[in-house]
This record gives structure tokens, C-alpha cells and sequence, in this order.
């Protein structure tokens, strides 16, 4: 009996701890996509940027469950768009990644994570949204 209630325990308090290392291993995972997303911005690679960029057209067999496709010029344009944006706010600024978090939104789990860029006395925050596909994180939007 002591046994079954011991192992009762174990598996209650192993649940929150998994959860917890799931979401740090997310936070992670999208950290480093976000870093690698800066940096091909910086180099302009759009080929390769693309990769990291959810497709959010009219196709909706596609819509936020594909990546851009550079070889299409619509898409590559929005690639370089993001890019630029991107591109224009590290270019006049330092940044520091804030807080992550998730949530739901049009029945999407969303990854989002909180960048602060400044420049002197000046502070923008932007959050970047991404969802993930085949255990890859895409960026959706940037508010």
C-alpha cells in the first residue's frame, strides 16, 4: 500500500517538473531561432530566411503550417520585407531578449518572445510570434 501511494507522489510531482522542461526547452528552441533569424537578416540572406518564416497566404492548406517559398517572388518579397524590418531595428540599436511566453490565439498555440531594442535613451519593444511546425519554430508576426 505505502508503495502505491509513494509512486501516487512521484508521478504527481513529475508532471509539473516535465511540463516546466518542456516550456525551457521550447524558450530555448525559439531563442535560437530568433538569433539565427537576426543574423540572416543582418547577411540579407533571404534564400535562407525563408526557412525560418510560416507561410500566412490564402493556401490554406499551407497557412502557418509551411515556410515561405524563396523561389516564388510574392514570397521572397515578404521575406525581404521582414528581413528589412528586422534588418532596421538592429541596425540603430542594441536588443535584449525579454520574457517568453505562450498562447492562443485563432487556435494557434503561439510562442512569443519579447525583444527590447534601444538606442541611447530610447526603448521599443517588439514581441516576435511563432508557431511550431514539425518541431521547427516559424515566425508568424512581429508586434
Amino acid at each position: 500500500m505505502k508503495i502505491k501511494i509513494y509512486f501516487i507522489v512521484i508521478l504527481i510531482l513529475t508532471f509539473p517538473l516535465n511540463n516546466y522542461c518542456q516550456q525551457l526547452n521550447s524558450a530555448q528552441a525559439v531563442k535560437s531561432t530568433l538569433i539565427k533569424l537576426f543574423d540572416l537578416s543582418k547577411k540579407e540572406n533571404f534564400t535562407e530566411a525563408a526557412s525560418l518564416i510560416a507561410y500566412t497566404g490564402k493556401d490554406e492548406n499551407r497557412k502557418y503550417y509551411d515556410t515561405l517559398n524563396p523561389d516564388d517572388k510574392p514570397e521572397l518579397n515578404q521575406v525581404k520585407r521582414i528581413c528589412m524590418q528586422i534588418f532596421a531595428l538592429l541596425d540603430l540599436s542594441k536588443y535584449e531578449i525579454g520574457n517568453y511566453s505562450t498562447n492562443k490565439k485563432d487556435n494557434l498555440l503561439l510562442h512569443s518572445l519579447e525583444v527590447h531594442f534601444t538606442s541611447g535613451e530610447q526603448e521599443l519593444a517588439k514581441i516576435f510570434n511563432f508557431v511550431q511546425v514539425n518541431n521547427k519554430y516559424l515566425l508568424i508576426f512581429i508586434e
